[in-house]
């Protein structure tokens, strides 16, 4: 009668540091899909504001008007609508520097966006801390925007973006809180064999 449960009981003690080891592999894991989910994401937005560069550079020195009226015609937008007359005032107030100035803040953000992306996949602890960073900088401007707008797309970015910045704090501080816990038992090992060779 006592063998059988003292069987079970080692047997639930073996189990407990493998079930404890699988959990925390499924949890890396699933941490390394969540972050390489945001690092395609973020590889993504850089892609698209680099195209976005190359097209405005493709518009230097030529009659943005002339263009305007073919991007009105090629959306079949009505010529008196308030989108058309936004086209046309913009084509009037863009210049030459404007557009390099545009066109160098989009690749500097298009590099930024492929460093942290590569960082991201690469499971880089640099890398979590700056999506963590540049995702919070943009928090109250989205707050704001919700405020003002009040519509479900702005309020989709905002709960986006606060989901990918507690998912990535939450992978960094649980991976301190795993070193922390590693550093005074490898400080043991190292220091047991410095006591026996004094011996």
């Amino acid at each position: 009668m006592i063998f059988p449960a003292l069987v079970v009981y080692i047997e639930r003690v073996a189990m407990e540091p493998q079930s404890a080891v699988d959990k925390k592999r499924a949890r890396k894991r699933r941490d390394k899909y969540g972050l390489r989910t945001v690092a395609l994401f973020e590889g993504l937005k850089g892609l698209a504001v680099a195209a976005l560069s190359c097209v405005l550079i493709s518009l230097l020195h030529r009659d943005l008007t002339q263009v305007v009226d073919h991007l009105t015609d090629w959306l079949r937008l009505n010529p008196d609508s308030r989108v058309t007359d936004w086209f046309y005032q913009l084509a009037d107030r863009t210049t030459g520097r404007g557009i390099w100035t545009a066109v160098s803040v989009g690749f500097a953000y298009s590099i930024c966006r492929f460093i942290e992306g590569y960082g991201l996949w690469m499971q880089c602890a640099w890398a979590e801390w700056f999506a963590v960073i540049s995702g919070a900088i943009y928090l109250p401007m989205e707050i704001v925007a919700v405020w003002h707008h009040r519509d479900l797309t702005h309020a989709a970015i905002l709960v986006g973006n606060i989901i990918v910045v507690l998912f990535i704090l939450r992978i960094l501080l649980e991976n301190r809180r795993e070193r922390c816990h590693e550093s005074p038992a490898r400080s043991n090992e190292e220091t047991v064999p410095v006591a026996r060779s004094e011996k």
